[in-house]
């Protein structure tokens, strides 16, 4: 058996996915979290909490949680022996009523960024809670950033992307406090795997293999990509926003530089781009719809 494959059919609403490795994943449904470690057939567990809004995993015992305790009110916990105990690492109140986290990231154990759905987006460092516009002054200066930030990923310690709510605008490039802007207009914040990157401005496809500073375009689609995720150097995928019909998904076993049509879902997939938040979608061989899971096995 090979290809994409129907593993699950039991949640009520996925709303994160994290895969570490072909074993081991960890699932955010609704407000719970579950860990499989065989593979994604079965779940298990690993909060008793019922109101989890996020994760950041960073290995197999490693990770923080967001606690929503009502109005604008979040505690972050982390633990670092897989659930058995968690220390209060911060707690937030946002600004605005009825503000919550919609994606947290960690560069380091120290310090993480997050965004919520009032498109501000928060350094966390040290303990303390800072508006991005605070740690990086010429951001408030931009005219993208207007309307604030929909969406981020870190790459590694040094560099991030962060991209603004205009729906219009380039994304940002911060690599040691070095702040850049692309020079066209993205759908998507750029995806890397390894040191190769990708992004998306409407049906257009592009690649930078020098850390974000140079992009060409390599492809042209006949739907809207709303999220890529590679496996190895080589294979790689990409969903496409139909329009309401089902979504399509291309996948390439050249490092991106050919794409085909490999699936067809048979309904909508309402969680896959919630928001513009890309932590869900297919995550390293793993596809969520709706309740549903779907693991990619290669043949």
């Amino acid at each position: 058996l090979y290809g994409i494959i129907p593993i699950l059919h039991n949640f009520d609403k996925i709303k994160q996915i994290k895969v570490l490795d072909q074993k081991t994943s960890f699932l955010l449904n609704d407000g719970t979290m579950f860990k499989s470690k065989d593979g994604f057939y079965s779940w298990e567990s690993v909060s008793a909490d019922n109101n989890i809004g996020r994760f950041f995993i960073i290995n197999e015992m490693k990770w923080f949680k967001i606690i929503y305790e009502g109005n604008s009110n979040s505690n972050i916990y982390y633990t670092q022996d897989g659930g058995s105990s968690y220390s209060l690492e911060n707690s937030i109140r946002l600004p605005n009523s009825s503000e919550f986290i919609r994606k947290i990231q960690y560069m380091s154990i120290d310090k993480g960024y997050f965004v919520t759905n009032r498109y501000q987006m928060y350094v966390i460092e040290n303990n303390s809670v800072k508006n991005i516009n605070e740690i990086y002054p010429d951001l408030k200066n931009n005219q993208f950033m207007d309307a604030g930030i929909v969406d981020f990923n870190i790459i590694d310690e040094n560099l991030l992307f962060v991209l603004p709510n205009d729906g219009f605008g380039p994304f940002i490039r911060i690599e040691n406090q070095n702040i850049t802007f692309g020079d066209f207009s993205v759908n998507l914040v750029p995806y890397f795997f390894n040191n190769t990157g990708y992004c998306v401005f409407n049906r257009d496809l592009y690649r930078s293999i020098d850390r974000g500073k140079s992009w060409k375009k390599i492809k042209s689609f006949e739907g809207y990509p709303q999220s890529i995720n590679f496996m190895d150097n080589q294979l790689g995928f990409i969903t496409l926003n139909n329009h309401g019909s089902p979504p399509d998904i291309y996948k390439t076993i050249d490092g991106g530089i050919t794409w085909k049509k490999y699936y067809t879902f048979t309904r909508y997939a309402t969680s896959y781009h919630s928001g513009h938040i890309n932590d869900f979608s297919f995550t390293n061989g793993l596809f969520g719809e709706g309740r549903s899971l779907f693991k990619y096995i290669k043949k």
